[in-house]
């Protein structure tokens, strides 16, 4: 692939990042006074994919596991006063899983149905 498909691909891909991570740290940074007043929980949806690296979901499980590493670290920050759980849910079936917006030399593309199937 030449690097000016893969910068397309990063280009294509900055809003998972900024769904995933920072539609999670924003509003979290502004609940923390309330949530140290209340000694409050914070619960963090995070992937498999953080671990497991699948591959056509490299942005997704990149964006998934700095989710894990930033709320890793403000759980230290936090404690005793506020308790942070990240769950790590395991890959579905989806039009994501199956590769539809892949990114393959030029153009994005979905995997014909036939070649399908779920991690």
């Amino acid at each position: 692939m030449s690097l000016e498909a893969i910068n397309n691909g990063v280009a294509a891909n900055i809003f998972v990042k900024d769904v995933n991570f920072w539609g999670t740290v924003y509003p979290t940074y502004f609940a923390i006074p309330h949530l140290k007043k209340t000694k409050g929980k914070i619960f963090v949806n995070s992937s498999s994919c953080a671990f497991l690296q699948p591959p056509r979901l490299s942005f997704y499980s990149a964006s998934k596991a700095a989710l894990i590493g930033f709320f890793e670290a403000l759980r230290i920050e936090l404690a005793p006063s506020v308790t942070i759980t990240i769950a790590t849910l395991g890959i579905i079936d989806s039009e994501m899983s199956r590769g539809k917006n892949l990114i393959q030399g030029w153009r994005t593309h979905t995997i014909p149905r036939k070649q399908q199937r779920c991690f």
